[in-house]
């Protein structure tokens, strides 16, 4: 209600001839009035300015060490060495908590959201991430769903509206955990669930797949309950038989992931009964879910499909595009005619839209699908978050030049100039949520930076997918999907306590490939670097 508030600090000096005088000012976020005070005590120590800035420095420096790369793009190489993770790391920190654009009260720490921040803190700080895990876990109940938001150090009430979703993202974080560290014993230990008594790791992870089983829908696919990712289809589902599309490519996502979980902790039976939970969810999207150009986003209360061309209004959507290939789902030529769908539809010179068209009086003029006007948030807006699932997909299909194109274009300069700085009006070195888009007369306008899931999901994208160097759990693969214009570049990686120094050399000009990759001059069969516990650091040549 009060816009962006400024204010100013003043402190009057006077200064004799030749004097010089030093003054410091302190500024901070907390969570709480105790940490504030402490805060200012320790402020107030001998020494406190010499002694902190020498020590964020080192912090910095260990935490950024974990990954260094060269690119032949200086904007994406300026970001993924510093301001990317930074943003992540302080999403990681504050989840969705403090923002300057949902002023007042604390909105609580998100479950889905920071299940999803995660996944960019692993690589960088495993032990804190697993921390997070723990505390999302706890807002777990026993028979599997989650508390949507939730308010760790105020003692307030969670909101515990159930969505299709949130119980799920947890499992992706766990793997990328396993993934970076090897650290098997994390499946085994104990926690405790919100509703009383305690299970492994494991446990809860299969709780939340049996929660989804439960509540399936009339065509087989998971209810949307209150909603799913996202938050405006809650009035497709009111009456509580709406499906939802993307929750079922979601579901398959993790149902691949616990398979691997399942055959880790002893029981191969879970890993058999995963498969067949797959493989039911990827007939029913590829038959019921398919709209002969696109994937359908969801199934309303009275039967009909959200996301298909026989509507005016919302014909397509973008996640449902993007997480058919995520998910492994997508037969065929199908998932390249989704994503070309994408690339004709929904994208622009600023980014891709959300969904097209963007709603005014679908499914009911008096009860619109959304209250956003047309090409702001959830209603055909270019949502950032969203956008990083695009960029992955095209890296899984190959196609590394579309690939970064959606990549370059949100880079936050890049989109500054691109829009406008009186239009752009934020950071050029945060990613945003959303950028208002072609239907609104704002279109270009970034909303919401800082804290957005888009600093983690970037992230993830340009490194693992675009740069192709990912953990997994047999040790750190390499697969990158880059321009073909690209001759090459060069990642230092920190993985299980050795350094990889990782040259891609690319000659041939492909965006994708591997040929061939030495290790210290050894040549390696198959693109999985094992893990080298005994040594400091190895020199990785990779040649596409």
């Amino acid at each position: 209600m009060g816009g962006d508030p400024c204010g100013a600090l003043q402190v009057r000096v006077t200064l004799a001839p030749g004097e010089t005088r030093t003054v410091n000012f302190f500024l901070g976020t907390a969570m709480n009035e105790a940490e504030i005070e402490r805060a200012i005590d320790h402020s107030r120590e001998a020494d406190f300015v010499t002694r902190s800035y020498a020590a964020l420095q080192e912090n910095w420096e260990r935490y950024l060490g974990a990954w260094n790369c060269e690119l032949p793009d200086q904007d994406a190489q300026r970001m993924l060495n510093t301001w990317n993770p930074y943003q992540s790391q302080r999403n990681f920190l504050f989840s969705r908590n403090i923002s300057y654009y949902a002023t007042g009260t604390f909105r609580g720490v998100g479950y889905r959201d920071t299940a999803q921040d995660i996944l960019a803190v692993v690589p960088y700080d495993p032990e804190a991430a697993k921390d997070k895990v723990r505390l999302l876990l706890g807002q777990q109940y026993q028979d599997g769903h989650v508390n949507h938001y939730f308010f760790p150090n105020e003692g307030w009430d969670p909101v515990t509206s159930i969505h299709s979703d949130d119980h799920l993202w947890t499992a992706l974080a766990v793997w990328d955990i396993l993934a970076e560290t090897g650290d098997w014993a994390f499946l085994q230990e104990n926690i405790p669930f919100y509703d009383g008594g305690e299970a492994p790791l494991y446990d809860h992870l299969k709780r939340a797949v049996d929660f989804t089983v439960s509540r399936l829908g009339p065509n087989g696919f998971p209810l949307m309950l209150r909603s799913d990712w996202n938050d405006q289809l809650f009035r497709v589902c009111r009456e509580g038989r709406g499906e939802s599309i993307w929750t079922a490519m979601q579901f398959g996502t993790v149902l691949l992931r616990m398979k691997d979980l399942a055959a880790a902790s002893g029981y191969p039976e879970h890993a058999a009964d995963y498969d067949r939970l797959y493989g039911e969810q990827k007939r029913l999207v590829n038959t019921l879910g398919w709209d002969g150009q696109w994937f359908r986003r969801a199934v309303m209360d009275d039967g009909r499909y959200l996301g298909t061309a026989e509507h005016e209004e919302a014909q397509i959507w973008l996640n449902a595009q993007t997480w058919a290939t995520l998910s492994g789902m997508a037969e065929s030529d199908k998932g390249l005619k989704a994503m070309d769908s994408v690339r004709d539809i929904l994208d622009t010179e600023l980014g891709i839209k959300k969904l097209h068209p963007s709603i005014t009086t679908f499914p009911d003029p008096a009860d619109p699908l959304t209250n956003y006007n047309k090409g702001t948030g959830e209603n055909g807006a270019v949502f950032c978050h969203a956008n990083t699932w695009a960029i992955i997909a095209e890296c899984m299909l190959g196609r590394g030049d579309q690939a970064y194109k959606y990549y370059r274009q949100l880079i936050p300069n890049i989109a500054m100039e691109q829009a406008g700085i009186w239009r752009y009006k934020a950071e050029p070195y945060v990613y945003a949520s959303n950028l208002f888009g072609p239907e609104s007369d704002r279109f270009g306008l970034a909303n919401v930076s800082w804290l957005t899931g888009t600093a983690a999901w970037m992230y993830v994208a340009a490194t693992q997918y675009i740069m192709g160097i990912k953990p997994v759990l047999a040790g750190l693969s390499i697969n990158p999907c880059i321009p073909s214009s690209w001759e090459g570049f060069s990642v230092t990686r920190r993985f299980r306590g050795c350094e990889y120094e990782i040259t891609v050399k690319n000659s041939s000009h492909v965006c994708s490939g591997v040929q061939e990759i030495r290790v210290d001059g050894e040549r390696l069969e198959g693109k999985v670097l094992p893990a080298y516990p005994h040594k400091q650091s190895v020199k990785v040549e990779v040649i596409l």
